[in-house]
């Protein structure tokens, strides 16, 4: 992890991770033999993203979209994100996935938007929490039923969309 990390936080394109995997409040992995702790996931941002490119982190795991993880990546300044996504439930990998794809099909389009915006140019914030918003439209039980969420940290007080 903490190689891929470093090459997409030095590319100069890069702003979101998305890390698709099993995992829990403590582990990202198929399993605690085969898996990395969130706190070696936290210090591998920590050491990618010192310039600050990687903006937003979708963790597309079970049980990660909660607010003690998000905590846990956004109050640590070192780690530069202004964003976290996931799961607070277990999700089912096929519905999980097209649930991911619709998010990052909304933030994409808002991407490409902006990129051609002279003026009014939208934080990745911003984006995300649009993104999220479009998805929930379309997905009303993203959040009820699987228990997606996204996190933002500002005025060093931790805030998410649904709570």
């Amino acid at each position: 992890m903490s190689t891929v990390l470093g090459m997409r936080g030095k590319d100069k394109r890069t702003e979101i991770i998305y890390l698709a995997s099993h995992g829990n409040e403590n582990h990202i992995g198929p399993d605690s033999a085969n898996a990395i702790s969130r706190a070696e996931a936290r210090n591998c941002f920590i050491a990618a993203n010192g310039k600050g490119q990687i903006k937003g982190l979708f963790l597309g795991t079970c049980l990660t979209g909660n607010t003690a993880v998000a905590k846990f990546f956004l109050e640590k300044p070192e780690t530069k994100l202004d964003w976290f996504a996931g799961y607070s439930d277990s999700v089912h990998w096929i519905d999980g996935t097209a649930i991911d794809m619709i998010f990052f099909s909304k933030l994409a389009e808002l991407y490409v938007e902006n990129k051609s915006k002279k003026k009014g140019k939208l934080s990745a914030r911003s984006m995300a929490h649009t993104a999220a918003t479009n998805l929930v439209k379309l997905v009303p039980g993203a959040h009820s039923t699987y228990g997606f969420n996204i996190y933002f940290h500002e005025n060093n007080k931790l805030t998410s969309m649904f709570q």
